[in-house]
């Protein structure tokens, strides 16, 4: 066993990653299964290299002929980690960043660095997020919480716009969290659990396990998943008299019901609970200390329902999902470095419920043949509150409710020449919001009655060319763009100043990627070069406005001052005969940009608007190189 000090872990950019690198961990596993289901795993394994499939396009295709820049985490290297859940694995990905919130409970995804300015109140995500097909995007937070990736199919991220199959906030990437599903065919039981500790920190533990039960053979199943992970505080907070304040506890619940009453239909249920609590959010200074002498606790919980029904026809699968998350967060956050007062008057509290309904009905082709087709229907309903209070520089408390009402029709075709050689893809969506935010009369609140409401709409397509010839390689080169939904001025906003809302925000991308395999599966590559111009950045923060100037706080449209980026990305690995597979990335972006001011501003407005001037875009690594070794 080793351990590391806490100067080492200030070394690792991500705290989570922080907690892998120096956790000295022991592991043990267990599994339980039938004689014909070891069997199957065995047979799955040995393939595992071989052939991975995947539904990245919303139909089940070898991962080698999707035109797309992907990557996939299997379920068995997920259930081998000791510590954290999916944004824990998701630091092995190439071209994903990751920003933790100050507040705590919920972190802040990109890939190719297309990232919102903050992760709270300055728009929706620039990533879709999945959990199984339940689109976790809230109407005003770009944050999302971390999920226990135990039992899990399989983890797909997607590079790249999305927008055509996958709507807002699939700007530059979607990254879905796959389970496995009710087996009605076998009985299994497996668990884990991990004892870690941290040199200047305390010890943590985790315990999950999984029942599969069959109850009626072949047509009905039971999947249950549970887990708690306790991760033990290692930053101090010397003016409370605390070490180790940062200690965490999640508890995670999963459960799935397989029906399947004939051959051709099969109906899924879905319930999945998580909750974290946490003592202190994890961000130090460069000794492991925070200056804060207020307590920061905070909790995030969500429970997702999710109901899919599919049914297969001779010529055409119809599928539909339904779902509905119950999210809510809570937060105490220090603010007491604004004035030198009663630290407890600089307390922010904020609560932060939402809901979210989504309705996706799917057609698709079946079967070989020159043509390969989807259409579909979305519709989403979603509202999120916010409620904060602030002593010192609030008089009283402030609220109010986002909603958005959207819905969206999509398509998507493919022609295969050539034997299957030659393929070109094209699709389109159309999409449509209605936005409104309504100031909540709460006891005490200074804000008067107040709605904004605003319509957005959007028309992205798609176009890819593929070229496949042979099993073991690919190539494409795609246009696609991607977009996320505008957003109105928060009521605190609208008080100081008459600003219009933000529009939908739009990326187009250009790329050129190719993926193979080497030496009979031995190695393989992922590699892509790309062009990315991103148009009406949405862009949160402080500007000035009025005479005399005062500061606000407001999300406006930017524009590119210069063309904006272009990149490059490689993923390769290589896999021996002991299941030993190494990683090797590298992502290097041309990262010269520069944000100015939203044009459509009066020139009143755009005064002193130092904020959006000449920033460099935030996030864009210039160099990453990562080698991750997986025994």
């Amino acid at each position: 066993m080793t351990k590391s000090s806490k100067t080492d872990r200030r070394s690792v950019c991500s705290s989570r990653a922080a907690r892998l690198l120096s956790a000295a961990s022991v592991s043990l596993m267990a599994s339980l299964a039938a004689p014909n289901a070891l069997a199957q795993q065995a047979e799955a394994s040995a393939g595992a290299d071989e052939e991975i499939v995947v539904t990245a396009q919303k139909r089940e295709e070898r991962l080698q002929d999707v035109p797309i820049s992907i990557a996939v985490l299997g379920g068995e290297q997920l259930d081998q980690q000791s510590t954290g859940g999916a944004l824990e694995a998701l630091t092995s990905v190439p071209s994903i960043s990751q920003a933790t919130s100050d507040a705590g409970g919920m972190t802040q995804v990109s890939i190719r660095g297309v990232a919102p300015t903050v992760p709270f109140g300055g728009g929706s995500s620039t990533v879709g997020y999945y959990l199984d097909s339940i689109p976790f995007g809230l109407v005003n937070s770009a944050a999302v919480p971390n999920a226990n990736a135990y039992d899990m199919s399989r983890m797909e991220v997607l590079r790249g716009p999305q927008g055509t199959l996958y709507g807002a906030s699939a700007l530059n990437g979607v990254v879905r969290i796959i389970t496995n599903d009710a087996d009605p065919t076998q009985f299994e039981v497996k668990a884990r659990a991990g004892l870690s500790s941290t040199d200047g920190g305390e010890s943590s533990y985790r315990a999950d396990v999984a029942l599969n039960m069959p109850i009626i053979e072949d047509r009905l199943a039971l999947r249950v998943v549970a887990g708690r992970e306790s991760l033990g505080g290692w930053i101090d907070q010397p003016a409370r008299g605390v070490d180790d304040a940062n200690n965490s506890t999640s508890d995670n619940l999963r459960l799935k019901l397989a029906f399947l009453p004939t051959d051709d239909l099969r109906i899924d249920l879905g319930v999945w609970y998580s909750r974290e609590e946490y003592d202190a959010a994890p961000y130090a200074d460069d000794d492991g200390n925070q200056s804060t002498p207020l307590a920061q606790p905070g909790e995030t919980e969500f429970t997702a329902y999710n109901a899919r029904v599919t049914y297969d026809l001779p010529f055409m699968s119809i599928s539909s999902s339904t779902s509905f998350l119950d999210f809510n967060q809570f937060a105490y956050t220090d603010a007491s470095y604004l004035a030198p007062i009663d630290p407890a008057l600089l307390q922010l509290y904020s609560d932060l419920p939402a809901e979210v309904f989504t309705q996706e009905l799917l057609l698709s082709s079946v079967g070989e043949g020159p043509w390969r087709w989807s259409a579909g229907f979305f519709y989403r309903d979603a509202q999120g509150e916010r409620y904060q209070t602030l002593p010192a520089a609030l008089p009283g408390p402030i609220s109010w409710r986002d909603t958005s009402e959207s819905t969206a029709i999509f398509g998507e075709v493919t022609r295969v020449f050539a034997d299957g050689e030659f393929e070109l893809t094209g699709g389109l969506r159309y999409f449509e919001d209605t936005s409104e935010t309504v100031t909540l009369l709460v006891p005490g609140t200074f804000l008067p009655p107040n709605t904004a409401s605003s319509e957005f709409d959007a028309l992205t397509p798609r176009l890819v060319a593929t070229w496949l010839p042979s099993p073991d390689f690919t190539m494409y080169a795609s246009y696609s763009e991607g977009f996320r939904s505008g957003l109105n001025q928060t009521p605190l906003t609208l008080l100081q100043a008459p600003l219009p809302p933000a529009e939908a925000d739009r990326l187009h991308n250009y790329e050129i990627g190719a993926r193979g395999s080497l030496f009979n599966s031995f190695a393989t590559y992922d590699a892509a070069v790309y062009y990315i111009n991103w148009q009406d950045i949405q862009l949160a923060g402080s500007l000035t406005y009025g005479d005399p100037p005062v500061y606000i706080s407001a999300t406006i449209n930017g524009r590119i001052s210069e063309r904006f980026r272009d990149g490059s990305q490689l993923d390769a690995s290589s896999s021996g005969r002991f299941r030993s597979r190494r990683r090797f990335q590298l992502q290097r972006p041309d990262t010269r940009c520069r944000c100015v001011s939203d044009g459509r501003l009066s020139l009143q407005q755009r005064r002193s608007a130092e904020f959006f001037t000449g920033n460099h875009c935030e996030r864009f690594p210039q160099l990453r190189l990562c080698a991750v070794e997986c025994v």
